[in-house]
């Protein structure tokens, strides 16, 4: 099913300015768009995992961004706030959250490429790229926490490996982010499962393009610092597998829709394999991707809702592929029908969990903490004091807190 464009006037001018202009306009909507969901969190820093690494970029030097304290490398949050340690100590917490949803409008922005260069359908690309930025499972505690970055570039990844098509027109940049998210992120290995199960069934030799050879380098390496860390698989406490009294439909949806989605698009794709086949390897990786990542993060993590952010959205965008072809199967207006069907219930769960929640707006302002801790200082003549948030607090250094601007 064709959807047209709304660039299509200008394409016959598609000189460097237009494709800069419709860059700058779809990026900053999706901004945007990120950017109201943390209205009520602007100035608030996430206690899990923001205060661990802003502590270790006051207390180590550069090279903290290979700890392995974590049990693995954690590349990109670790660097992340080292750029938001270059801001001044009260507008922190305000780089750290504007960072986060920078983050995830390129990740819609990237989603929106691939999924445009894969089905040459812009709306399809577009209503995906939405999806990322509005993904339910991120309000609780991920939206505004930088801490978190590496669900949203596992999504990426996810899309980069899934697409053949932008491996091979951007292997240097497809082979950097591997490589960056790979450092990041233990999991990136599971999205290499589809394409093994694939060539084993087959009874093939399997042939990995460079970006996913970066995957596996980067997963032994993860791997081996896993096992010299000594660092337990499980770090987070006793996960919750079950569901719990008064469980709201809030954390049934991010445990069960991705796995339950995936499937579903997985089954589909079989029975119908003869009859959807153009394009059908790319929903099928990321529906896996989906299932795979789901499993694996609740056998370790339990319910969580950061884990869930990833699969969640990449379901989403795999159902939503995947129903658009159904045009072929049972007629367009079955397949308007449906797309439509699944932009109202995301829609839906994307307005009603839309804000970031408690968990991010409560307690006092990182702003007001800086402020009362050096009056703390000046005034008791105190060596070191406590920046209190909500669920959390960080010590800082006198000395740290007077000459910091």
């Amino acid at each position: 099913m064709k959807f047209g464009s709304p660039w299509a006037p200008l394409r016959q001018n598609n000189s460097f300015a237009v494709k800069v202009l419709r860059f700058s306009v779809l990026f900053s909507l999706l901004t945007i768009i990120s950017l109201l969901r943390i209205r009520n969190s602007f100035d608030r820093m996430a206690p899990d995992p923001g205060f661990w690494f802003l502590e270790q970029v006051r207390d180590n030097n550069f090279l903290h961004i290979f700890s392995n304290q974590d049990g693995f490398l954690h590349l990109a949050p670790r660097f992340s706030f080292e750029i938001v340690s270059l801001f001044p100590i009260k507008y922190q917490a305000i780089a750290g959250t504007i960072g986060m949803q920078f983050v995830f409008a390129a990740v819609g922005m990237a989603v929106l490429y691939i999924v445009q260069l894969e089905t040459k359908q812009f709306w399809l690309a577009f209503v995906g790229a939405l999806m990322v930025v509005a993904v339910p499972s991120a309000a609780e505690s991920t939206v505004g926490n930088l801490g978190s970055v590496k669900w949203p570039l596992t999504i990426l990844l996810a899309f980069i490996l899934s697409s053949s098509m932008t491996m091979y027109r951007h292997s240097n940049l497809t082979i950097a982010c591997a490589l960056f998210i790979g450092l990041s992120q233990p999991y990136s290995i599971l999205l290499l499962v589809p394409v093994c199960i694939k060539k084993f069934l087959s009874n093939s030799k399997v042939e990995f393009t460079k970006a996913e050879w970066c995957v596996v380098i980067t997963s032994v390496v993860q791997g081996l610092i896993w096992v010299t860390s000594g660092v337990a698989l499980q770090k987070y406490g006793e996960p919750t597998y079950f569901a719990w009294s008064g469980m709201g439909i809030f954390w049934y949806s991010i445990w069960l829709t991705p796995t339950l989605t995936g499937l579903l698009i997985l089954l589909f794709l079989f029975f119908f394999r003869k009859r959807v086949n153009v394009g059908s390897a790319f929903e099928m990786r990321l529906a896996s991707a989906s299932v795979l990542l789901a499993l694996v993060a609740y056998l370790q993590l339990g319910i969580k809702d950061s884990s869930s952010v990833a699969p969640q959205a990449i379901s989403w965008v795999a159902l939503l592929l995947t129903v658009s072809k159904l045009d072929g199967l049972f007629g367009q207006k079955i397949a308007k029908f449906g797309m439509l069907l699944v932009l109202i219930i995301s829609l839906t769960a994307s307005v009603k969990w839309f804000n970031a929640s408690w968990y991010l707006t409560s307690g006092p302002t990182w702003r007001s903490e800086i402020e009362r801790a050096r009056n703390e200082c000046e005034q008791y003549d105190r060596n070191e004091v406590d920046v209190k948030q909500f669920m959390g607090d960080t010590s800082f250094d006198c000395k740290q807190l007077i000459g910091g601007s």
